[in-house]
């Protein structure tokens, strides 16, 4: 059962709040009541102003909408994991993409302790990294990024996403595609 209480504001009428509510009033006014029903809003003076935000300062959309009801994924995800559909590329994608940044900080260890002369495990770490990523997309039918930005840069044609992966999504591929694997 709700009891009547008297508004903070002169001039309304009586509103009706469940019982255990310090009177109704917010918190600013001595009340306990945190929040408010859309019933009932709080002064204006207490509600935050909406910036209003040009075109040009829109953010860019960054999520992928999902496609039987996934979660929202980052777009470079969801284009990622469309390029890399084989199982066996996605393992050793996981296991090679690891390495690059474990061969930066060898080296950066390496060379702040003056133990330069093992230049070659920073070395052996990105090779065998770009070399288990290109297995990867050897077995997947698909070009490594690094190669598409190049073929990009020169007007070549690329295969980003690898023929019979891309009937298997119903959509085309994320960039030009080649008839070849040029």
């Amino acid at each position: 059962m709700a009891r009547p209480v008297q508004s903070p504001r002169a001039g309304r009428q009586p509103e009706r709040v469940p019982h255990g509510i310090s009177g109704g009033l917010p918190p600013q006014a001595g009340g306990s009541h945190s929040g408010w029903s859309s019933r009932h809003p709080p002064h204006r003076s207490h509600t935050p102003k909406r910036i209003r935000r040009s075109a040009c300062l829109q953010p860019r959309p960054r999520a992928v909408e999902p496609a039987a009801g996934g979660p929202v994924m980052p777009r470079w995800l969801g284009n990622w994991l469309e390029r890399h559909q084989h199982p066996l590329s996605r393992a050793l994608h996981g296991v090679a993409i690891p390495m690059l940044p474990a061969a930066g900080i060898v080296a950066v260890v390496q060379w702040a302790q003056g133990a330069w002369s093992l230049w070659w495990r920073p070395v052996t770490l990105l090779v065998l990294s770009y070399a288990l990523q290109w297995i990867g997309h050897r077995i997947e039918g698909n070009d490594m990024g690094e190669v598409i930005l190049i073929k990009k840069a020169l007007g070549r044609p690329y295969v980003a996403v690898s023929p019979r992966y891309r009937a298997r999504t119903g959509r085309p591929a994320a960039g030009r595609v080649s008839e070849g694997h040029g």
